[in-house]
Parts: C-alpha cells; sequence; structure tokens
C-alpha cells in the first residue's frame, strides 16, 4: 500500500486538498479493517464499525450457525427466509 499524506495545492489563492491515490483494493482494506479490530465482521458476513451494533447484531445468530433463529431455532435455507422470519416474532 502507499499512501502518504494529503497533497495541498493552491489554485488561485484557494487550497486544494486532494488525498493521495492508493495501490490498495477495497477488499483490501476491508481486510486490512477486520484484522486490525477496525471493523466486526458477522459470521453472515455483515460488517460493523460499532462493536455495540455487532454483539447485539450476532444475538440473532445461533451456535454460530447464520440462518438460525435465536428465539425458536428454526433453520433456513436462504437469507430471505431467515431475515423475513423475524417478523413473525414482530408480530406476535
Amino acid at each position: 500500500m502507499q499512501v502518504s499524506g494529503p497533497i495541498i495545492k493552491t489554485e488561485g489563492g484557494v487550497e486544494i486538498k486532494q488525498e493521495p491515490e492508493t495501490t490498495e483494493s477495497v477488499a483490501e482494506t476491508i481486510l486490512r479493517l477486520v484484522e486490525s479490530g477496525g471493523l466486526k465482521k458477522c459470521i453472515c458476513g455483515l460488517l460493523f464499525t460499532d462493536v455495540t451494533q455487532f454483539y447485539l447484531h450476532k444475538g440473532v445468530h445461533v451456535d454460530g450457525e447464520p440462518k438460525k433463529c435465536s428465539f425458536c431455532q428454526t433453520k433456513f435455507g436462504s437469507w430471505y427466509e431467515f431475515t423475513t422470519h423475524f417478523f413473525d416474532h414482530k408480530n406476535k
């Protein structure tokens, strides 16, 4: 990764801050942030910058099974079924 400080140019008396180019891809940036602890990755693949939100979300999963409901233990074959299933609990 080749990153240095911001580049400042002056055009007509106005300073323009320009971020340097980087050779790091988005995927590499995300991986670096996950590995450094800057992002939390859930078993379902969602990424969180806020630790509290991560742990609140993590509670919807059961025992490392991303598509198993933590309320009724039902397993689902698709993310759509799993996600929409929570409305059933909310409406009870």
